[in-house]
This record gives C-alpha cells, structure tokens and sequence, in this order.
C-alpha cells in the first residue's frame, strides 16, 4: 500500500508529533537530508546532541549579546548604506544576515549579496523539488570545503562531512528564515504601521516581534515521517506515512494561544520546539530586534513598496511578493543617516 502525505493543522496535534520520538526526521527521502546532509535537525542521527550543543554554545544568549554584538551592528550598518546607495530597503533582507554569518565564519572579505545569489537556487529546490543545474550547482557551492576551513564553530565534530554538513544548514536555513522574517517585519512596517506601534508600546520589541511571526511565519511546515503504525487524535497513521505539520495554519487556530498577552515557548511553533527547536534562535532574535529598531526611525509613508502580482508565497520558505522598497523622490534624505 502506498505511503500517505498528511497535513496537520491543528496546533495541539502538531505539538504532539514534534514531541513523540515516533515521528522522525532521518528518512533519505526529506529534501533538506537531500539538501544539507545529516544535521542537527536529524534528531536520530550518530553525533545529534553533540552537534546540538555545539549550536547552542556557539549562539548562546550571552555569545549573541556579548561576543557577536559588534559584528551585528556592523553588518546592520553596512546593510542600511546600501540600502542608500541603491535606494532599496529590501537590499537590506539579503545583505544583512549574510554578511552576519559570514563574518562569523571569517570570512569578511566574501560579498553577501553575490553569496547569496549563490545559494539561491537551493531555496527553490526546497519549494519544487525539481534538481536543476542551478540547484547543483548552489549545492556544490554550500558544501565548498572553504567554509569547513574558515570557519572553526564546528571544530569539535569528528569529520570535515560531519561540519560542512552543519555549516550548510547555517549558511542555507538559519540565514533564509531570518531573512524572511525581515521581509514580514518590512511589510508590517510599511502597512500596518500603527499596528506596529501599539504592539511595541504593549510588549516591547521582542514581543512585538513575536507576534508577528505568530501571524505570519517565515517557515511554514515542519515535516516528519511516521516510523510505526499508531493513531493520533482521529488520524490514522501508517509505518512510513510523510506528516507535514502547517505551522502557519496551527497558528490560527484560536485554542492554540487564545487572547493571552503572554507567550511562551509552549504556544506557538515560530522557533520550532523541544528537540526540533531552532538551535541558532538567540542570533536570529538578536538580529531582528536591531533590524527593528532601525527601521522605526524611518516614516513609512516616504517609502514605496512594489509587490509582484498574482504571485503565491512560497509553502516552506515563505519569502513575501515585495521586490523593493523605495523612497519616494521628495524623501531622498540618506536611509543610512
């Protein structure tokens, strides 16, 4: 009989299948095993809490603020002259979480932007699963042995395979998702602006933060398969079945959260959770709060946002329709300044 695709979109349901060891992530088939190798989003895999740990040490909340601190507000400076020059702050999407981590790799001298032109091709890969050159061609990119020799983060696990494989996932996932995530902030910061504000002034920035990426996430599914045959809820499951939790469905569903102020890791799905957890989160929300920041000190009415038309968001990667965002010609006082 033929393996079933199901789709959970309740969020209690979902939670269930991210914590029952029953559902795994090591299958050959999944695209991002394809893409990036044996990682620590395979939870079932030789050297997993290891390389676990090695991610939260390496991005820990007092490397983050302490050690990196200055590298982010660099790069968030760089990123912004840019928008400048160019007169475009969606540059700022791409450029800044690159040059982010590649300076964190050592390896300042790399262009963000033509690095990420790089990998690109993979993020579609995710989306169609359709191996064209372009795709091959990002992947052999994303595995170049001269990250594993730059960047010494992943020092302590046993192979030059073992790292390359961890520095991809870094280079390809931890990088897009904040990226997106900045594109959504950009749109509710030009759209819903006093929305924006009362947020900030309600939960801060942090948790104003949150919430928009509760509403709308920037990596929509979690994906699984089904290692026994076993029932949850009313779903009958199947040894092998491919369970694709919909974090961006899960979300609206109201008993998920309900009206509370109060969000906890137990809530909401937007960093993952228990042994699925984002191990790279404390950098992403480091980012995104100075980003945040930034942009705020701009009037949003002196931008023009473009957007492609009839144009559907991606299901994993969900990068928005914007394709830039200009000052409008009266306004073009200094982005940087």
């Amino acid at each position: 009989m033929r393996n079933k695709v199901i789709y959970i979109n309740d969020f209690h349901e979902g939670c269930l299948v991210l914590d029952n060891p029953v559902f795994r992530a090591d299958y050959p088939v999944r695209l991002s095993r394809q893409i990036l190798g044996a990682t620590a989003l395979d939870t079932e895999r030789p050297y997993h809490l290891e390389s676990k740990r090695i991610w939260r040490s390496a991005f820990s909340r007092t490397n983050v603020e302490r050690k990196y601190r200055e590298i982010i507000e660099t790069s968030m400076v760089e990123g912004f002259r840019l928008a400048e020059e160019r007169n475009d702050l969606l540059l700022t999407t791409s450029f800044i979480p690159n040059r982010i981590l590649l300076r964190l790799m050592n390896l300042p001298d790399t262009d963000p932007l033509v690095h990420h032109q790089n990998i690109k091709a993979i993020v579609t890969y995710f989306e169609d699963g359709i191996h064209t050159e372009a795709s091959k061609a990002a992947f052999a990119y994303a595995h170049d042995p001269k990250f594993e020799r730059a960047c010494d983060i992943f020092r302590e696990l046993p192979s030059a395979k073992d790292r390359i494989n961890e520095l991809s996932l870094l280079l390809i996932g931890a990088v897009e998702t904040t990226g997106i995530a900045m594109k959504i902030l950009c749109g509710v910061w030009h759209s819903r602006h006093q929305e924006l504000e009362r947020l900030i002034a309600d939960h801060g920035m942090d948790g104003a933060i949150l919430r928009i990426l509760i509403d709308d996430v920037p990596l929509g599914l979690a994906t699984r398969h089904c290692s026994k045959d076993m029932k949850l809820a009313d779903i009958e499951i199947s040894r092998g079945d491919i369970v694709h939790v919909d974090i961006m469905k899960s979300h609206r569903n109201e008993n998920a959260r309900g009206e509370s102020s109060r969000l906890t890791a137990d809530n909401h799905l937007v960093w993952g959770r228990g042994r699925h957890r984002c191990p790279g989160s404390n950098l992403a929300k480091a980012e995104l709060k100075l980003y945040l920041e930034k942009l705020m000190t701009f009037v949003p009415g002196d931008f023009t946002m473009e957007s492609a038309e009839g144009v559907q968001r991606p299901v994993t990667f969900r990068h928005t329709t914007c394709t830039s965002i200009s000052r409008c010609p009266v306004h073009r006082e200094k982005i940087s300044s």
